[in-house]
């Protein structure tokens, strides 16, 4: 667990918060890794963290198709927090499915309460990765976010670290905007620092939906969409890797989120609270019991 200070210290060096790092090697499937999710939930669990989880786990909330990865990968058990996900996760009941809560919904359990003040607008870049970049416009909107009226002030940029790289944080510290970053996807410590940063906040904007809206949402911020999604486009022949949104969920996230409006109701945290599985949260104990199943149900497969 990180305080706030702690997160706060740590953007003195966002050249090093930032910095590649190799795998960690702990998790029998990568993605496991990705930004603290097996260690979350084996941490609810009471299990060992040098111990694997044999379960595939989403790394985001969803706003398209299910991951060609997580449905792929040769597990015996995925594990499943979008009920929209749970026919593909579990190839239509050929592979065992664990129904949970988002990791980061039990994060927010242990964060205690947020500061008595909560000041600003973090800003959520649409992030690139490794093989994708995107043609947003950081300029005009790094402009944008210095004409917000006074009281969604201060203003800060959450970088992704693979932005943070390429340089693409430069359209906001030239402006004098403030940015920040959770660090990299392989660090367990990622979600606290994320978790603490939109504690401090009183909105979350960013240029396009995704994960971030609807953490935002389940703590406490209202939430700013800012123009419409930038198109993603491949390089590197990684033309595979950009996964078509849904646009019946962007449409009615659209909906929902008039550009430029702050807005926080209860329809919209309840629809942040559904794509996170709050619904589906499994007491600790359930939850051990479910991975050591899956864990026995792996050892028979690779036995056959």
């Amino acid at each position: 667990m990180l305080t706030l200070a702690e997160v706060l210290e740590a953007q003195r060096d966002l050249d090093r918060l930032c910095a590649d790092r190799p795998r960690r090697f702990t998790e029998r499937y990568e993605q496991n890794e990705f930004y603290g999710h097996a260690d979350l939930l084996k941490q609810v669990a009471g299990l060992p963290q040098n111990r694997p989880l044999h379960v595939v786990i989403p790394h985001g909330v969803g706003t398209g198709q299910a991951s060609h990865w997580d449905i792929s990968t040769p597990a015996a058990t995925a594990y499943s927090y979008q009920r929209e996900y749970d026919a593909p996760l579990s190839r239509n009941g050929a592979r065992a499915l664990i129904q949970g809560a988002a990791p980061f919904v039990y994060l927010a359990e242990m964060l205690g309460p947020p500061p008595a003040t909560r000041r600003g607008t973090l800003f959520f870049p649409a992030h690139t990765i490794p093989g994708i970049d995107t043609d947003a416009e950081y300029d005009s909107i790094a402009e944008m976010l210095l004409a917000l009226p006074a009281e969604l002030h201060p203003v800060r940029a959450c970088i992704y670290w693979t932005d943070w790289l390429k340089g693409q944080q430069r359209p906001f510290t030239e402006r004098g905007i403030e940015v920040v970053s959770a660090g990299h996807l392989q660090d367990p410590l990622f979600p606290w620092r994320l978790a603490r940063l939109l504690q401090m906040h009183q909105v979350a904007a960013s240029n396009k939906f995704g994960t971030h809206t609807f953490y935002a949402l389940h703590l406490g911020c209202e939430y700013l969409q800012v123009q419409r999604h930038p198109e993603y486009r491949a390089v590197n022949g990684r033309e595979g890797a950009v996964v078509p949104g849904n646009d019946v969920l962007y449409d009615r996230l659209y909906s929902l989120f008039p550009q430029g409006v702050p807005v926080r109701t209860e329809h919209v945290v309840r629809l942040a609270d559904d794509m996170l599985g709050v619904h589906r949260r499994l007491a600790p104990d359930r939850l051990r019991a479910l991975f050591i199943a899956a864990e026995r149900r792996a050892r028979f497969a690779a036995a056959a």
